[in-house]
């Protein structure tokens, strides 16, 4: 059975496709101003000059915060304010046409603000109970790019959020060259 194996897998072929990818994850966290400071910020993820980045998948999370009720005072409302685009700066590629909301695509979602404990009437101020599942995105980055991401909040308190490419990452030859045998 093992000589069968070893003449349908290219051993020496695996190995050297390993030795030029790893699994890897980019992520960026970041606060976006509440309406009256502008609303919006853009965010950038550097794709370094180790290889390109073979996305597969996207995850993140993101707070829920106004002070509508009580002006001055946060409150987690448990409505999603903020919307983003994703580009590839490198190509000049949009990856989405407009601003998606991010309970549209990201996974676990929406957070609660430590020490945030005040809520309307009858409104739980506990996450959604979804269960974390990555949502595909499969897009391939070139090394020496950058992933922007232009985040808009509705909302007129500030809200943070964090947001994370999952995938493999291709390496040049040049970083590689001393690891054939």
């Amino acid at each position: 059975m093992v000589n069968l194996l070893s003449h349908e897998i290219n051993v020496g072929k695996l190995k050297d496709l390993q030795s030029r990818q790893h699994f890897n994850v980019l992520q960026v966290t970041g606060s976006v101003p509440n309406v009256a400071a502008g609303g919006m910020q853009n965010f950038t993820i550097n794709v370094s000059n180790e290889g390109d980045f073979f996305c597969n998948d996207i995850t993140g999370s993101f707070s829920t915060l106004s002070d509508t009720a009580v002006p001055g005072v946060a409150w987690d409302d448990g409505v999603n304010h903020l919307r983003a685009k994703v580009r590839d700066a490198g190509s000049g590629t949009d990856l989405m046409d407009d601003y998606v909301p991010l309970d549209l695509f990201l996974s676990p979602g929406r957070i609660r603000t430590a020490g945030i404990i005040v809520a309307p009437a009858g409104l739980a101020v506990e996450p959604s109970n979804t269960v974390f599942f990555p949502k595909r995105f499969v897009y391939v980055f070139r090394a020496n790019t950058n992933i922007q991401i232009e985040v808009k909040n509705d909302s007129d308190h500030a809200n943070t959020f964090t947001m994370a490419f999952w995938g493999i990452r291709i390496k040049s030859p040049q970083s590689v060259a001393g690891l054939k045998k």
